[in-house]
């Protein structure tokens, strides 16, 4: 689904610049491996390069060819990005290893300044080392009710990349390392994994069509996925030569919205509420992840007006969830864990102006604040977390109806009906995203890298 092509194209109110992506980083890596072998034959110190683009994203994998191999390096590996704070591997702060005799590969850090970064490389029988320079972004991906996916630059705002993935309405998961997302696309029975690049948006398993009559979220496993659809939970695992198969369905459906985490082993399944539907309750199925097979344990009753909850936030560690109820106006706090339990309801603030339609949540990346969007005041709501509970919400008042947010070192960013804002999720007051991106009319999700 994803063109590999140059071809630039406009659509609404974005705007690429022409240039060749893929085929200029084949041809790089190619003249790469020719120095190497040339310095190597002469019996010259080659100095390590990086493979194919020097733009990485956060999370992104990166490889660096090291002719002489894993006796090349001592105990000095050093990340030190655009502030100056250093990433050290004798620290554990960010980890390399070799995957062959001659790349030696790392993974940027999540929270980590973007900007020009330099890797220092301790070198047996040389002092000083050697520095590879490359530069670090932090990518947004927006969809749209269209079916277009599109990456975007947080820093500068210039669009990165744009692709259409299918027909209605997008909704997906980015994976909690930022380079992955699984999409699906309302109109379709499809499935698409991505990843996210600072090179571009890049298929990395093909999409599995014809899933069910209707699919409505995906999260990514360890190996594979899961999808919400009109028949309840897919399951897909990882087949032969990186496809991606089908095993069966758990639990009932229709499922509307998903969330979980590896760390508990567990993922969350909101049933959607239907009007031929014979069991009138908001119902959470909890599933079960750690044996060879998915397993519903337990069905939760999230309790109050039948038909508000629609959105579903699970922490990172997997210990508590968050549903909506855009009826009455409140959120369902869920303990999981050995015994899952529906454990409060809490009231949005009613004191100055109440607040009202709770469309959307987001959790921060460490589990301590989690933000309520409010369709119907046109506002944000902030919580901070405290084993679940909510407490002390600051209220924000915004430009016009929130859509979708997203926490992203040290800033929570949250997607209007026409840009987007940022601010200091401890203190509110919201502010236009410095590169003044204007990311069109219609957007209907945002997710950025951590």
């Amino acid at each position: 689904m994803i063109r590999a092509g140059n071809d630039i194209q406009k659509v609404g109110r974005f705007h690429l610049i022409c240039g060749f992506r893929s085929q200029r980083l084949g041809l790089a890596a190619v003249r790469l491996l020719v120095v190497f072998a040339a310095a190597t034959w002469f019996g010259c110190d080659p100095t390590p390069h990086i493979e194919g683009s020097k733009r990485a994203s956060v999370g992104q994998h990166v490889a660096i060819e090291v002719a002489q191999g894993p006796g090349l390096i001592k105990d000095d590996f050093v990340l030190t990005d655009a502030k100056g704070t250093k990433y050290e591997a004798s620290n554990g702060d960010v980890a390399y290893h070799f995957q062959d005799e001659n790349h030696v590969t790392f993974t940027i850090p999540r929270g980590i300044t973007t900007g020009p970064a330099t890797l220092r490389l301790g070198v047996q029988g040389r002092s000083s080392g050697y520095d590879v320079d490359f530069d670090i972004l932090r990518i947004a991906v927006l969809l749209d009710p269209d079916g277009w996916l599109y990456s975007l630059d947080v820093d500068t705002g210039k669009v990165l990349d744009m692709d259409a993935l299918g027909h209605g309405d997008l909704s997906a998961h980015m994976a909690p390392s930022g380079i992955r997302i699984a999409a699906t696309a309302s109109k379709e029975a499809a499935v698409h994994f991505i990843e996210v690049l600072g090179s571009g948006l890049r298929p990395y398993s093909p999409s599995l069509d014809g899933i069910a009559n209707k699919t409505f979220d995906a999260i990514m496993l360890s190996a594979g996925a899961l999808v919400a659809t009109e028949k309840g939970i897919a399951w897909l695992s990882q087949g032969e030569f990186g496809s991606t198969v089908l095993n069966g369905f758990v639990g009932k459906g229709p499922v509307v919205r998903l969330g979980g985490s590896q760390t508990q082993g567990q993922a969350l399944g909101l049933l959607g509420f239907t009007s031929d539907a014979t069991d009138y309750r908001d119902l959470v199925e909890v599933v079960d992840l750690s044996g060879d097979e998915p397993q519903i344990t337990s069905t939760l009753d999230l309790g109050g007006t039948v038909g508000g909850a629609s959105w579903l936030v699970v922490s990172p560690d997997g210990a508590y969830a968050w549903a909506n109820n855009r009826l009455d106006d409140a959120i369902t706090v869920l303990s999981l864990g050995q015994s899952p339990a529906v454990t409060d309801h809490v009231n949005l603030p009613s004191q100055d102006k109440p607040q009202t339609d709770p469309f959307r949540m987001a959790v921060s990346p460490d589990g301590k604040q989690l933000v309520v969007l409010c369709g119907g005041s046109k506002s944000a709501v902030i919580y901070h977390v405290s084993d679940g509970a909510l407490s002390d919400p600051v209220i924000v008042d915004l430009e016009d109806v929130p859509w979708d947010a997203s926490f992203a070192a040290g800033r929570l960013y949250v997607l209007l009906g026409w840009k987007v804002v940022w601010m200091d999720p401890t203190s509110g007051s919201p502010k236009p995203v410095d590169a003044g991106w204007d990311v069109g009319v219609g957007m209907t999700r945002l997710m950025i890298q951590p």
